[in-house]
């Protein structure tokens, strides 16, 4: 999955008028089969990986809908997915690949900062972590350089 998702890295949401048929893409895997790239998109993004790998995923474009899907995990294992949930029910999810010398958790998602890239997140940014189910997650993070990453910012 990580290697479909890293294959995206770049897409950016288009300004003004004009939308970005590929995230029109990722939305064509939910329910919802957004039209635009302004509605909230991590979770299009996410669900189009998953197809992709020929997996099924939760077909929602709400972050949350990742909760209960697949095994949950007490701790993040490389290429898991991570879900973030706000009090107010948005909430934000990204493949989990790697790990800094902070510790910062990287994210490979869409939507940070407009775009596919890779981000760091605090450990505690994300409150669930998923895999899919009948594989054995692997624990070992790579240690990733600060360098290496495209950076997004967080989505906080």
């Amino acid at each position: 999955m990580e290697k479909i998702a890293r294959a995206e890295l770049g897409v950016l949401e288009i300004e003004k008028a004009e939308y970005n048929p590929r995230i029109i893409e990722y939305h064509s895997t939910t329910t919802g089969k957004f039209q635009d790239d302004e509605t909230p998109w991590c979770s299009s993004f996410v669900n189009w990986v998953i197809t992709q790998a020929g997996l099924k995923g939760t077909n929602s474009a709400r972050a949350a809908s990742w909760k209960n899907w697949g095994q949950k995990l007490d701790k993040p294992a490389y290429g898991c997915i991570g879900v973030k949930i706000r009090a107010n029910g948005t909430g934000y999810v990204a493949f989990i690949i790697g790990v800094l010398n902070n510790k910062n958790l990287v994210g490979l998602g869409g939507n940070q900062a407009d775009s596919v890239n890779c981000s760091d997140y605090p450990q505690d940014f994300f409150q669930f972590f998923v895999y899919p189910l009948g594989y054995n997650p692997n624990y070992n993070l790579p240690l990733i350089n600060e360098n290496q990453t495209i950076r997004g910012g967080n989505t906080q």
